[in-house]
């Protein structure tokens, strides 16, 4: 009899006098049983039994499988359903912040697009209260057109879009995003605090800056 065969002979013979004979046999090959008949007998017995009843490992692995498939599935209804609209959605701001009351001037000046000019926004640096004048509309008074286009990284408005005339076409009077010379108009309302330079796209000499501050009112 082989050694591997042994677990299936004790098995199929389940008497102490067979399991001693395992023993008998152990020690035949030169080795020394590790516990007492009895034990052995239990051991090999419970080990039968679990081969006996291979489905109650299947069933175990098949409610893992299961479960898993469970939490992908849910995980996946979460992203597209909940998260994915929730963080596209547009944040909700005061009508005080969308449509202030107040509009903060700037002017393109005269002779703006000669390099030497001393002005060319007036003023270069303007200072917007958030919820009170943070529209800040530019008016051309040179006699050639203008652009205002945010510095790089440019900043997008989460409502109003890009900050650059050039990207409201349909704001500037129909001058595809050009300030027409002599009185054309170009606004924007900033609805978030900070600092956001800018220069005219081909007259990059002409630069100003928008400076956007907290209502403390």
């Amino acid at each position: 009899m082989k050694y591997e065969s042994l677990t299936n002979y004790v098995c199929s013979n389940k008497s102490k006098a067979q399991v001693k004979k395992v023993c008998d046999l152990q020690r035949s090959f030169g080795l020394k049983p590790i516990c007492r008949p009895r034990t052995i007998f239990l051991v090999l017995e419970v080990s039968h039994n679990i081969e006996q009843k291979p489905h109650d490992h299947n069933t175990t692995a098949g409610i893992s499988i299961a479960a898993f498939v469970v939490v992908v599935v849910v995980s996946l209804a979460y992203y597209q359903f909940m998260y994915v609209p929730e963080a596209n959605a547009k944040p909700t701001f005061t009508t005080s912040i969308t449509t202030p009351m107040q509009t903060t001037e700037v002017t393109i000046v005269k002779d703006a697009l000669l390099q030497s000019s001393k002005d060319h926004f007036k003023p270069t640096d303007v200072r917007a209260v958030l919820g009170i004048s943070n529209r800040v509309e530019w008016t051309n008074n040179d006699s050639v057109a203008h652009t205002v286009t945010g510095d790089d990284p440019q900043y997008e408005d989460v409502v109003n879009g890009k900050f650059d005339s050039l990207a409201h076409p349909d704001q500037t009077g129909g001058a595809n995003g050009f300030l027409e010379p002599g009185g054309g108009k170009w606004s924007f309302t900033f609805t978030k605090m900070g600092e956001y330079a800018y220069h005219c796209s081909p007259h990059p000499w002409m630069k100003g800056e928008v400076a956007v501050v907290e209502n403390f009112s």
